[in-house]
Order: C-alpha cells, then sequence, then structure tokens
C-alpha cells in the first residue's frame, strides 16, 4: 500500500492535493452520520465542502477501481485537476430516472424527499466517494471501520453511483451499442468485489465514458432504446442499435445486455423490465406501464420520516426485502458472481458479502473473532439454503470442530444451484430433495475411514469411482463422531449426490458430499422414515469404464450402495 500512487488526469501535471476538513469527517462519522462532499469554487481556486447526509440529500456514491489511481492511502484527499475532472463529470450526469422529481425554472422540486435546490448546472453537486469520505490515519481505525460498514446504506440510498473506470473512459460512445455493453462487461471495474456490491445496491449505475456518461440498464432495453422519452441529456443518436432485420446482430446485443443485466442482478431491486412491452398509445400520453418509468428499489431502512434530521446512521442499513426462495436466488448469484472478482483487501470481503446479502455489515464484522464464525452467523440466518453447499471443495471450510464443517469461511469456485434447498430449523438442516434435479441420495455398506482413505468405488448402474476432498480439519475426528453420535448402534455412511448416477446424461465428474449417520427412524402410522446425518467432507465420483486404466479394483475398498428415495426424510445437524 505505500507504492500506491495517486495519479493526475494528465501526465506530467504539477497540480496540488485538495483535502477535506479531516476533522469535520471524523466528527459526522462519530455522531452516526455519512458525509457528502462538493466541489466550491473561491476566487478561481477550488476547495471540499463537507456537511453530513440529511434525509433530503440527493448525492451521487462514487465507484472506482482502486488500481485506476483514484485511491490515496495517506490521506483523504486527490489532485485539483482530478476533483475538478469528477466535479465536471458530476454536472454533465444523465438526469435520473427517479419519480417524483420535477422541474420549475432552475429549481428540481422532489416529492419525495420533500425538498427542492437548484439543478447541478446551478449549484455544486453533492458526492460520496471512499477516497475522501473513510478515514485513513491509523488511530482512527475504529471510525474507517464504521464507514466502511455503512456502504450498503450509502450506495443504496444515493440517487445514482457513478462508475468511473480508466479504460471506459478513454472510450468514446460513437460506436455500436453491442461494443460499448461488450467494453463494460470485460471493464476491470467488472471484476472487482467491491464494485459488485456497488453496482448491485445502486438505483442507477452510470458509466462515464471519454464524451459522455450512460447508464445502459434504463435507457436501453433487449430491443433496443427504451420507448418512452429518455431523460437524458446525453445525445444517443450517435450510438446504433442492431437492425431489426439482422439476427445475428441482434443475438450478440441481446447476450451482453442479459450479461449485463445479470451481472447488477437488476431483478433484485426494479420493476423495469429488459423486455417492455410493445410500444403503445399510452406511451405517448404518459402512461406508466411496467416496461420501466418506475424505478422500485426499496428505500433503505431508516430514509422515512422517523428518522431525525440526520439522515441514517450507523445502526441502519440497507435490505432489498425478498422473501426466503428469493433470498436463497440472492446467495447463490452473489456466491458465484464473487468466485470470479478479486479484492485487493480480502479481510474486507466479509462486509462485501454482509452487505450484498442484506445483513447490517457493522453486526457481522462484530460476530466473533474468526471468518468462520461471521459465515456461520450469516448461513444460520437464512431460513433456507441451497444443498450444494455441501459440495464446495474449492475454498476453506469451518474448522472449529464439532459439526460445522459444511460451512464456508468464503465464497469458493465451487458454483452454488438454487435447487434444491434445506429448510434451517433449531433441530438442524432439513433437505427437501423431491424434484430436486436429480440429487440422488445412497446408502453405503459400511463406513468410510476419512483418515486413511482418499478414493473409494461403489457398486451401482456399473463401477463408480468417489474421490474424497476432506481438508485437514476433516480427517480428525471428533467426539461425536467417534462414539456412534452417542449411538450404541454402528450405522452406514451416507453419499449425496447432485446428480443421479443413474442418469445417462451424466457425464465427467458429478459432485457430492460424504455423511456419517446419527440417527435413523421409521413411523409406521405415518408411513414416514427418515435419517439424521453429519456432514463429513465434500466429494467427486466419476464412472470407472472398461478403458480405465485403473480398472484394477484390489487397491481399493468396494461398497454396495443402496438408493434412498427422495421421499426419506433428512436431517443434517449443525452446532458444536
Amino acid at each position: 500500500m505505500q507504492q500506491y500512487q495517486t495519479k493526475h488526469t494528465t501526465q506530467p501535471c504539477g497540480c496540488s492535493f485538495i483535502g477535506v476538513d479531516y476533522d469535520q469527517i471524523i466528527q459526522i462519522i462519530q455522531d452516526g452520520g455519512v458525509p457528502l462532499i462538493s466541489v466550491q469554487e473561491e476566487a478561481g481556486r477550488i476547495y471540499l465542502k463537507v456537511e453530513p447526509r440529511t434525509l433530503q440529500s440527493r448525492y451521487t456514491a462514487m465507484s472506482h477501481v482502486w488500481c485506476d489511481g483514484l485511491g490515496n492511502p495517506s490521506a483523504n484527499a486527490l489532485p485539483e485537476c482530478q476533483l475538478a475532472y469528477i466535479d465536471r463529470c458530476l454536472r454533465q450526469m444523465p438526469r435520473d430516472m427517479e419519480s417524483g422529481e420535477f422541474s420549475i425554472g432552475p429549481l428540481s422540486i422532489d416529492w419525495n424527499r420533500q425538498c427542492f435546490r437548484l439543478h447541478p448546472e446551478h449549484s455544486p453537486p453533492l458526492f460520496w466517494m471512499d477516497t475522501l469520505c473513510i478515514p485513513v490515519k491509523p488511530e482512527d481505525a475504529h471510525l474507517r471501520t464504521q464507514a466502511i460498514n455503512q456502504m450498503a446504506s450509502i450506495y443504496a440510498a444515493a440517487v445514482q453511483v457513478l462508475v468511473l473506470d480508466a479504460e471506459l473512459q478513454q472510450c468514446s460512445t460513437e460506436s455500436s451499442a453491442s461494443q460499448i455493453l461488450a467494453r463494460i462487461v470485460c471493464s476491470a471495474w467488472m471484476g472487482r468485489s467491491w464494485t459488485l456490491q456497488e453496482g448491485v445496491l445502486a438505483r442507477e449505475c452510470v458509466f462515464q465514458f471519454a464524451d459522455t456518461a450512460l447508464d445502459p440498464i434504463h435507457a436501453w432495453c433487449l430491443d433496443g432504446l427504451r420507448y418512452f422519452r429518455s431523460k437524458s441529456s446525453s445525445p444517443q443518436q450517435q450510438i446504433s442499435f442492431p437492425p431489426s432485420g439482422s439476427a445475428p446482430q441482434q443475438a450478440i446485443y441481446q447476450a451482453l445486455y442479459n450479461a449485463f443485466w445479470d451481472a447488477l442482478h437488476q431483478d433484485w431491486k426494479s420493476s423495469y423490465r429488459r423486455d417492455p412491452p410493445a410500444r403503445s398509445w399510452r406511451t405517448g400520453l404518459g402512461g406508466s406501464q411496467a416496461s420501466g418509468k418506475v424505478s422500485t428499489l426499496p428505500t433503505a431502512t431508516g430514509v422515512g420520516p422517523a428518522r431525525d434530521a440526520r439522515g441514517l446512521d450507523a445502526g441502519d442499513h440497507f435490505t432489498m426485502g425478498l422473501d426466503a426462495n428469493r433470498r436463497v436466488k440472492q446467495l447463490v448469484d452473489t456466491w458465484n458472481e464473487l468466485a470470479h472478482r478479486s479484492t485487493t483487501m480480502p479481510e474486507d470481503l466479509h462486509v462485501i458479502v454482509a452487505n450484498l446479502l442484506d445483513f447490517n455489515a457493522d453486526a457481522v464484522m462484530g460476530w466473533g473473532n474468526r471468518a468462520e464464525e461471521r459465515m456461520l452467523a450469516m448461513m444460520l440466518s437464512f431460513e433456507k439454503l441451497p444443498v450444494s453447499l455441501f459440495w464446495n471443495s474449492k475454498g476453506r471450510r469451518w474448522d472449529g470442530g464439532g459439526r460445522n464443517g459444511w460451512v464456508p469461511v468464503e465464497p469458493s469456485k465451487s458454483a452454488l444451484s438454487a435447487s434444491p434447498v434445506m429448510d434451517v430449523r433449531e433441530d438442524g438442516l432439513r433437505l427437501d430433495l423431491e424434484g430436486g434435479d436429480g440429487v440422488e441420495t445412497l446408502l453405503l455398506s459400511g463406513r468410510v475411514d476419512v483418515k486413511m482413505q482418499s478414493v473409494i468405488r461403489i457398486t451401482m448402474n456399473g463401477l463408480h469411482e468417489l474421490t474424497l476432498l476432506p481438508q485437514d480439519s476433516d480427517r480428525e475426528t471428533p467426539t461425536f463422531l467417534a462414539n456412534n453420535g452417542g449411538n450404541t448402534l454402528t450405522l452406514d455412511d451416507v453419499v449425496i449426490f447432485e446428480r443421479a448416477l443413474s442418469d445417462s446424461q451424466v457425464s465427467g465428474v458429478t459432485r457430492g458430499a460424504l455423511f456419517r449417520q446419527s440417527t435413523s427412524w421409521q413411523n409406521q402410522a405415518e408411513n414416514a422414515s427418515g435419517l439424521r446425518l453429519i456432514y463429513i467432507c465434500p466429494l467427486e465420483v466419476r464412472q470407472v469404464t472398461e478403458n480405465d486404466s485403473t480398472i484394477d479394483n484390489s487397491s481399493y475398498s468396494i461398497y454396495n450402495v443402496r438408493r434412498i428415495p427422495t421421499s426419506h426424510c433428512i436431517i443434517v445437524d449443525y452446532g458444536t
């Protein structure tokens, strides 16, 4: 971090750094508030004005990639040339799509916030930027943490988020819409973990190019320009869209638009549709349709008349307000997206995860001293979880003992799927495998010694080889496993695969997990049977063919198996 160089807009440049009033930043954060910045000018020189966010504050949150040179680990300051550029970009932003705002002369009336203001061209626009608003001095580390933990509410409550990506800022928009989308989707900004949360939480995500700023989500749709009259002040006519008769060009554009839409998880937060209804006469009369005229991103908790004049404080956080099933998809999407992104500060990853999963980051970071404890607390706060968490073999998992070996420390490259799911109950994780996309549960004819065996084989529709993928802590035999979970009977182990081995379409490697039985039961009156299991480790399975060089079975333990119906009640223990 000591080698970091804050960049100027041009090289060489001899302009000086301009900083915020640091004491004022500190005081606002200590009071539980959020500092906002504006670039002011006096006698031909610019300076930064700091003010606390209020319920009436309309501001833009800045999003940038740290390595592009807009950070500063030494001071809450930026070069004068960069501040002038940021102010110019903010003044030329496309008008937001948020409903409830209208203009009377030089005034902009915001009905939702019950306030009025001068248009940005007549008054310095407010913005929030981490480089200027998060304390950097070592003695203020606790306030830095507090400010970082507020970022979900900061980005969710912003009217717009402006993305400053160094490569995009060098590109003109005088090209095709497909080229513009391709540049955004492949940009460095799209590859970072911090910027994922900033884009996902944004009401409107605007990208700065060399000649203008664009919000493709709201200005465009799958068919091209949205049919309602754009409120953007930026001309769109220089951007070409695929002609209606060119299927290949339309397919490319739509694939890129869908990738961009899905990366920002737009379905979580808006009634804007990627494929609005056909144009109708009502459009000309201002008819509001679900095509995308009204943003429905939920207001951040605390933005309302019940909160005092300071606006949100440190205890508030943003929430999407999703139901249990949609929260499973939220977890799966977040996990899979973070798997392909990086961060310069891995210790902050749990803040990002918490913000994206509707948790109060400040509370999450206060749970225990270990990453495993924070992830366990978040996982057990869900009503439902994806069963595919058990297949996680590419990342670190809980190593604190007990029955929590399935708990991830952080998202990994083992992709999750939204189905099947398991209910999180006080007595365990209850798996719902019926209709679970071919998930298969098998009872082995014995127990597997994880300490001594790394590969076993089973006979079912031929010969299959199971490679166990334990981490070091999985090879240690906890007391509750050594004594059969408190039972006097020795019960056979169980394996669960993400796909049925009998499926003729299954080829290559299939993921799964090994479990140990702690109890089993059968209720004749209710015609129900069940198993209570303890998670051991993930595994991978492949079919052994006649041409396989390892067809010799003499070196392997071979288990017969019996299929367990999906109607069986299966509960996986968790806890110490």
